[in-house]
């Protein structure tokens, strides 16, 4: 008996689990693997840049690092910026920042873009804060000044201990600076810079009314003052710098400091009354004078042992009997500073003494001790010889350049020459 056995046929490649695949799906699959690799590799790398810019793990970048840094550089920080809106500005940033603008060190209140009602309102507000703490207080204000702002910032710089002082104003209401600067005393203040930038101010302060009230005040900067007291530094001990700039005085000037070493005066009133100039500074070692009016006399009773520069500019009348005075004055204003070892004298010096060439060489050079001897550059191609036989006569072997005492226009286009165009 045969028995028949049915052998279900097996599908052709039953064994091989895996199939063939057609080829375009494999070029697809490699394609997406290569772009899933770039992606990845791309994160990375700009991860590792994240690392490298910010020197910090990737999970870090959003902490706060300026609220991290020591006090004292945040203040310093804040103490950079330019007025006191963008300092207040900044109490906004953080809950830890609400009153650090209060301990910063510097402070600048500018009127520009404010409202002259609202911009006192502001100074009176901040500066009646008990926290604020200042090292230097800039006041800048336009318009006509009360005398009541202006004793809140000199009244609050005096009792808080304040160092250095600004205040920059077109003109006071009562024409002079507040009560308070000769009523008030501050053991702290070394700095004060007074400036009026359009109406003359009265400055009553000065003289034996200020004694013993800023006795460490070391630097004096007055701009458009009206200084009517003859012996007005008198007052001022430790005083070492003093800047008198396009200032009115009477006839005479006596600068009674014991203690001074750099003395500037610039005289831009063509009108100026003052005749002679009394300095009474053993330790004077700067001097620079320029003038618009006639040369003063300068009379030094104690000599100036220690000059080291004297910078001598003069622009007055060019008529013949005004020149003639004017050479004289400017031989004589040489021979009060004659053991100067630096001289620089401007273009009208130079022209002045070419002028008077003949007069000059029959006098001694009042200098005798010049090691540097600088000429303006402005005007001459070429210093006349007789003027620098005439003030090297006694210093051969002084060393001779050329300067330019002004910048960016010639002297002979700036009709009066002033210090806004002198370095």
């Amino acid at each position: 008996m045969a028995i028949l056995v049915q052998h279900n046929k097996l599908p052709e490649n039953k064994s091989i689990k895996r199939k063939h695949q057609d080829p375009n799906n494999v070029n697809a699959d490699v394609m997406m693997f290569n772009n899933k690799k770039n992606k990845k590799q791309k994160k990375n790398k700009q991860e590792l840049l994240v690392v490298k810019a910010g020197d910090q793990h990737p999970d870090d970048v959003n902490e706060d690092r300026l609220t991290n840094l020591p006090e004292p550089i945040i203040l310093n920080i804040l103490s950079l910026l330019d007025n006191h809106k963008e300092v207040v500005r900044t109490s906004v940033l953080s809950k830890s920042w609400v009153s650090l603008w209060t301990w910063i060190p510097v402070l600048t209140f500018d009127s520009c873009g404010t409202k002259l009602r609202k911009f006192d309102k502001i100074v009176t507000k901040v500066l009646g804060n008990k926290s604020v703490k200042l090292n230097k207080l800039t006041f800048n204000r336009g318009g006509s000044t009360s005398a009541k702002i202006l004793n809140t910032v000199f009244g609050y710089a005096f009792s808080n201990g304040v160092k250095e002082v600004e205040a920059t104003i077109n003109g006071s209401r009562n024409y002079a600076w507040p009560d308070c600067l000769h009523s008030t005393s501050s053991d702290s203040l070394t700095h004060l810079k007074l400036i009026s930038s359009n109406k003359t101010i009265s400055c009553e302060f000065l003289g034996q009314r200020s004694a013993g009230l800023f006795k460490n005040l070391t630097n004096l900067y007055l701009q458009n003052a009206s200084i009517l007291d003859p012996d007005p530094f008198s007052g001022f001990p430790a005083l070492e710098k003093l800047t008198l700039y396009e200032c009115w005085f009477k006839r005479t000037l006596n600068v009674r400091a014991s203690q001074l070493s750099a003395l500037t005066i610039n005289d831009q009133n063509d009108c100026c009354t003052l005749d002679r100039c009394q300095l009474l500074t053993p330790k004077l070692r700067v001097f620079k004078f320029q003038s618009f009016s006639t040369i003063p006399v300068f009379v030094t009773p104690q000599a100036l042992p220690v000059l080291d520069e004297f910078v001598f500019d003069h622009r007055g009348s060019s008529s013949s009997l005004n020149e003639k005075q004017t050479f004289h004055r400017a031989i004589s204003i040489m021979q009060t500073f004659h053991n100067a070892k630096s001289l620089t004298i401007s273009e009208s010096i130079i022209e002045l003494l070419s002028n008077f060439s003949k007069k000059m060489v029959t006098q001694c050079s009042p200098f005798w001790g010049l090691k540097f001897l600088k000429l303006d550059q402005d005007v001459f191609d070429e210093i006349p010889s007789e003027v620098i036989d005439y003030l090297l006569q006694c210093s051969v072997d002084a060393k001779v350049s050329r300067v330019k005492l002004y910048k960016g226009i010639s002297a002979r286009k700036c009709k009066k020459r002033c210090y806004r165009c002198y370095r």
